[in-house]
């Protein structure tokens, strides 16, 4: 959040994208509040047709995109012997998925601009493997690959692309992480010496 009050402080105009609309209006009436100019679009990021939206929706509110920063994300703490696909299903969907949808339709519009910049939000865990977060792992990987590779194609529409690969940060993600077969207290015990 504090990175989208700076934006909004240097003029940018906000759209806040969440799939809880209740924290998409909060982060949006924040920044209106700070003098801002911000909009809340409530989307879920596996859903192809609403990520589009969100993106048209910037682009009727603004008339151009300048930047998009693709962060939405899930964690999933097992052993993959316990896991069932529909468990890989969603944490490829929101994880890796989600970051091609909304890199896609960013992109599309940003090559007919000429100009702008897409921010991939991977994790060390895009660049290092680790056991118990083998779905996880892999659509961070997939995150990164998709970033790198287009970095090179996207130099002659003017667009820029960029993956960030933080380690261990102090968000809700541990807390409302699946954990199966793990004790949530040890393994949060574990992630703060990290963080």
């Amino acid at each position: 959040m504090r990175l989208l009050l700076e934006l909004a402080q240097h003029g940018a105009k906000v759209v806040v994208v969440d799939l809880q609309s209740q924290d998409a209006e909060q982060v949006a009436s924040e920044i209106v509040a700070g003098s801002g100019n911000a909009i809340a679009v409530t989307t879920d990021v596996s859903k192809p047709e609403q990520v589009e939206s969100a993106i048209q929706e910037a682009i009727n509110r603004f008339g151009h995109l300048d930047f998009m920063f693709n962060n939405a994300g899930i964690a999933l703490v097992a052993e993959m012997y316990y896991m069932d696909l529909a468990r890989w299903r969603r944490i490829i969907d929101i994880n890796l998925m989600g970051v091609v949808y909304g890199t896609h339709f960013a992109y599309q519009v940003m090559c007919r601009q000429g100009t702008g910049h897409i921010i991939n939000i991977a994790s060390l865990g895009g660049l290092v493997p680790g056991p118990l977060r083998t779905a996880y792992v892999t659509g961070k990987f997939g995150v990164v690959g998709l970033s790198l590779s287009l970095r090179t194609e996207s130099k002659k529409y003017g667009v820029r692309i960029s993956v960030v690969c933080p380690g261990a940060v102090k968000t809700l993600i541990f807390q409302t992480a699946e954990m199966i077969g793990n004790d949530r207290r040890k393994t949060e015990e574990g992630l703060k010496k990290f963080a």
